[in-house]
């Protein structure tokens, strides 16, 4: 398998525990599941996870990648931490890396990951619609940038290094909910949500935006309205919440009220219409 460059296992016992070191890139061109015995996994060149193969990550896995390597997939990855209260899945860094690529047509899930110092946007999503919940997503260049997805966004924390955006959402369909997007205010490009469309998301509610220079910049056609309503922007304060939104002059509507009041605390949901119920 020529996705393994070399495997260097390296046992150090501590606590009544082995741990293994393996060195990774190129491609993963069969099914391929990586567990702790195994951890860190050191990423040294972009690892493809081609058509058709499926990498796992199971929990308890540290993934540490090279200067500017990316994690790319066509086919599918699927990484599931332990739970949200313990995002055990860690994708780090020796230096700035290049962040996980979702290509056209592939799949997969990221949950309760933990994910820092991409030097561009950790996750990239470019027409396909994986799932990213429960994750926190830490000063990174950017968050999350979505070109023509439907993927479903849910639960995550997006602090970043002071610039970037949070999430971008390019011509998206997407449903964002119970998200947090803070600390985007280092200079004029830094912003919470940046949505340009048609399409336009589907959901963008139950969010919480704060300590950010923009909370959304929007380029909205003329005769399209974007939902953007039940989220809390920071205050409760109408004037304090409209400094905060910037419209870059396409002619459509951001429709934000009614707004909540205070931050947004994620519960158990398992359905739209329960979550539109709470709020009624």
């Amino acid at each position: 398998m020529r996705w393994i460059e070399m495997s260097l296992l390296i046992f150090l016992i501590s606590g009544g525990h082995i741990f293994g070191q393996t060195y990774v890139s190129g491609p993963v061109d069969r099914d391929t599941t990586w567990t702790s015995e195994h951890s860190p996994y050191i990423v040294t060149e972009d690892l493809i996870i081609t058509k058709g193969a499926t990498l796992t990550i199971k929990p308890e896995v540290t993934i540490y990648t090279n200067n500017h390597a990316r994690i790319i997939v066509e086919g599918a990855l699927i990484a599931i931490g332990t739970s949200k209260e313990k995002p055990d899945i860690v994708f780090s860094t020796r230096n700035h890396w290049g962040g996980i690529w979702f290509r056209p047509a592939s799949s997969g899930i990221i949950k309760h990951c933990f994910i820092e110092e991409s030097g561009y946007f950790a996750i990239v999503i470019d027409r396909s619609s994986p799932s990213i919940i429960g994750n926190e997503l830490y000063y990174n260049n950017a968050g999350i940038d979505l070109r023509l997805s439907s993927s479903l966004i849910q639960d995550n924390i997006i602090k970043g290094t002071g610039g970037g955006s949070g999430i971008f959402i390019n011509s998206s369909p997407c449903t964002l909910i119970g998200n947090t997007i803070t600390n985007h205010k280092q200079d004029r490009w830094s912003v919470g949500i940046a949505v340009g469309g048609p399409p336009l998301p589907e959901k963008m509610h139950f969010n919480n935006f704060y300590d950010n220079l923009s909370n959304i910049r929007y380029c909205i056609e003329e005769g399209d309205t974007l939902d953007a309503r039940y989220n809390w922007w920071g205050s409760s304060d109408e004037d304090e919440i409209k400094l905060l939104f910037y419209d870059w002059g396409c002619g459509g509507v951001l429709l934000y009220k009614p707004w909540l009041e205070s931050p947004y605390t994620a519960v158990e949901r398992t359905t739209w219409g329960e979550i539109k119920a709470r709020y009624r």
